[in-house]
């Protein structure tokens, strides 16, 4: 059976979760929570995802995965280089990432990581 359990949660300030992703094992599975108020544009507009990829690494191999797979439009606002641009909170398991060795940080079982994005417009 699968080894490892990890929720990734793609959060707008304010809105519900817009992806959750479960790493079992090395299968990373991505699926919607909540019908949004607004979607993500950086995801494409796309509500549903039903898919299952191998996955396994650190979070700096996450990005990477990220930005390929799911990123659809403009990802300059999601990432900024190898890592997440400024503005975007990143929480593992509840804490900062800056606490957790950020890109060094190796994905475990029952992990849960949140992207959240401090900004928005006037």
């Amino acid at each position: 059976m699968c080894a490892r359990d990890i929720n990734l949660v793609l959060q707008p300030r304010r809105w519900a979760p817009a992806f959750v992703l479960r790493h079992k094992g090395n299968v990373l599975y991505i699926e919607t929570s909540q019908i949004l108020r607004q979607i993500f544009f950086w995801w494409g507009g796309v509500c549903n995802v039903n898919l299952c990829v191998w996955f396994a690494g650190d979070m700096k191999q996450l990005l990477v995965w990220i930005q390929q797979n799911l990123l659809k439009e403009r990802p300059e606002l999601f990432v900024q280089g190898d890592t997440v641009r400024p503005g975007i909170l990143v929480l593992i398991n509840d804490a900062d990432w800056e606490l957790m060795g950020q890109l060094d940080y190796q994905l475990e079982d029952r992990d849960n990581i949140v992207f959240i994005s401090t900004l928005h417009g006037g």
